[in-house]
């Protein structure tokens, strides 16, 4: 659902959601991550919940390159295409990802126990070695 804007006569116009991939990684023994891509404005937002920017910021922003907006489209259109179901038994040791993606109006999600191979693992994973390079995000499991 969108958000109600105005035009310049003062015509109600409904404005398309924002496009956006979030990974949520919660690991047994380490900090909460979640990783946010703008696939619209081509920004990375990184939270830790163990870093603080020097600015006093709780996340890191960047731009990214199209090359990599393209490919993370590319997996997050294939979990359209699968019928996986989330996961409700968790374990005591690994972690939970959560995939969010909302593209063209659409949105969904995936909860995952600690996946391995697929398109989920594999959104995860680059979206996880793509935000590393931005502050210490400690091992992906």
């Amino acid at each position: 659902m969108g958000r109600e804007i105005r035009d310049r006569a003062g015509r109600a116009e409904t404005a398309a959601p924002p496009d956006y991939i979030r990974f949520t990684l919660e690991r047994s023994f380490e900090p909460r991550v979640q990783i946010q891509l703008d696939l619209d404005r081509a920004r990375l937002r990184v939270a830790s919940w163990c870093w603080l920017a020097p600015s006093g910021e709780d996340a890191a922003v960047t731009v990214v390159e199209t090359a990599f907006i393209d490919r993370i489209r590319g997996l997050a259109a294939s979990l359209g295409s699968r019928t996986a179901r989330d996961q409700e038994s968790l374990g005591l040791d690994g972690s939970t990802w959560t995939i969010e993606v909302c593209m063209a109006g659409e949105c969904r999600s995936r909860r995952l126990w600690l996946p391995r191979s697929g398109p989920e693992y594999e959104l995860g994973r680059q979206l996880f070695e793509r935000a590393a390079r931005l502050i210490p995000l400690g091992e992906l499991y």
